[in-house]
């Protein structure tokens, strides 16, 4: 039986902390940005600590290619609690699908679903407060599947998540 495509939401409210809505399973508190940018619509092109640009995102495996310096990394992350091989990649539905996007001229790139780490940090991703939320959407979504193809790509995704 083929489930129908999967759309999640998340509003940039201005404040501290905003939904995760993911149909058949619940809403979650979760956050996009850093310290004054988190939530906050006016810094969509402030790269590296502004929240996650309005519109549709498809959710895909990670696509990072391996070298040595991601997988040091990812060690190093991995100490501090952080398995990113478990975060999943949002790739901006926005005519070129990959891992960047362009919003007022500004170029903004490496957007991910992840729950909260040691120091809180979301430099642009969707990043869930809880790690024991993260990972029952994370097993909700691998059951769910990688079924829904992706425009003028080899990729298969989760479903979408749209930023409002």
């Amino acid at each position: 039986m083929l489930l129908a495509p999967l759309l999640l939401t998340f509003s940039l409210n201005n404040q501290s902390m905003s939904t995760l809505t993911v149909p058949g399973l619940g809403t979650f508190p979760a956050y996009s940005g850093n310290k004054r940018a988190i939530n906050d619509p006016a810094s969509v092109t402030s790269a590296h600590n502004g929240p996650l640009p309005p519109g549709r995102y498809y959710i895909v495996d990670r696509q990072d290619r391996p070298s040595v310096g991601r997988y040091l990394i990812d060690l190093a992350h991995l100490v501090l609690g952080e398995d990113r091989q478990t975060w999943f990649s949002l790739y901006r539905d926005d005519g070129t699908i990959d891992d960047r996007t362009t919003v007022d001229g500004h170029p903004r790139s490496s957007f991910r679903l992840h729950p909260s780490g040691y120091f809180r940090l979301s430099e642009g991703c969707l990043t869930l407060q809880s790690r024991h939320d993260f990972q029952r959407i994370r097993a909700f979504l691998l059951t769910h599947g990688a079924t829904d193809p992706v425009p003028h790509t080899t990729l298969r995704s989760y479903g979408m998540v749209e930023i409002k």
